[in-house]
């Protein structure tokens, strides 16, 4: 969170993709929304799965993939073959409808500066902006909403509270950085000395990255605990449809254990 809030009619739009609740705890949250939520939320229209590795590595095949279905879709949409269609479900009609009571109206924006409240202690202005800026839009329409988005935001750049967050986020990208630069030799294999809790969680994300691990300990029961790790950890992944299951074995076959 930068202290700041969703510009370029962001606090209006949004509101009219995914509904009242939904709208405000990703404005409120900053939470990310996984792409078959984000889908059933009416955010997005379309999504894919990932490919697996072949000719080239399985990311660049899959942003590859993305572009050949986004550029397709976009020109069907263009030629009129294919008609954007919204069906609102039951829950979301009824959030409407009740949003047009003044009283369920109030309710809902009650409870959400109550929870406001109790995470920040009113130190934070943002998530308040937040709140009143949506109001406007619901209560006065959508011009005065972008109007207020507008001030709400030059408002908000220049609080002390933005300005510190924002110095917060540029330091923790800074950290990110490798500051040794790129390596002369491209590094493929990793070995990992140890088969514990950190050895393993090391092996498992080195071996996300694509590299060939290598992990040792000094007992059969270390390596089997770590193994284990891993494996679960990726399926864990699996279940969660963060990776494919073909992408999961595959990974898990970069990992080789031995006793030393």
């Amino acid at each position: 969170m930068l202290g700041l809030l969703p510009g370029a009619g962001g606090t209006q739009r949004l509101p009219n993709l995914v509904s009242i609740p939904n709208a405000l705890d990703m404005m409120l949250t900053g939470r990310t929304i996984k792409a078959d939520k984000a889908k059933k939320m009416g955010l997005v229209d379309m999504t894919i799965n990932p490919l697996g590795p072949g000719i080239k590595p399985s990311d660049i095949m899959t942003l590859e993939y993305l572009e050949r279905v986004a550029v397709g879709v976009a020109s069907e949409l263009a030629s009129g073959k294919l008609k954007k269609t919204k069906k609102k479900g039951l829950m979301e009609q009824a959030i409407s409808l009740g949003l047009k009571i003044g009283f369920v109206k109030d309710k809902i924006f009650e409870k959400a500066r109550a929870q406001v409240m109790k995470q920040t202690k009113g130190l934070y202005p943002a998530p308040l902006k937040i709140l009143d800026i949506v109001r406007t839009g619901l209560d006065k329409g959508t011009v005065a909403g972008l109007e207020a988005e507008a001030a709400g935001f030059g408002e908000l750049v220049v609080t002390p509270e933005s300005k510190g967050l924002i110095s917060l986020f540029k330091g923790q990208t800074e950290c990110k950085k490798n500051s040794f630069g790129k390596p002369q030799i491209p590094l493929k294999n990793v070995a990992v000395l140890g088969a514990g809790l950190m050895g393993a969680g090391i092996v498992q994300v080195t071996a996300n990255k694509g590299f060939n691990v290598i992990l040792k300990d000094t007992t059969d029961n270390g390596l089997i605990r770590g193994h284990g790790q891993i494996h679960d950890g990726l399926a864990n992944s699996v279940k969660r449809k963060r990776i494919t299951r073909f992408l999961g074995n595959f990974k898990i076959n970069k990992c080789e254990i031995f006793i030393d």
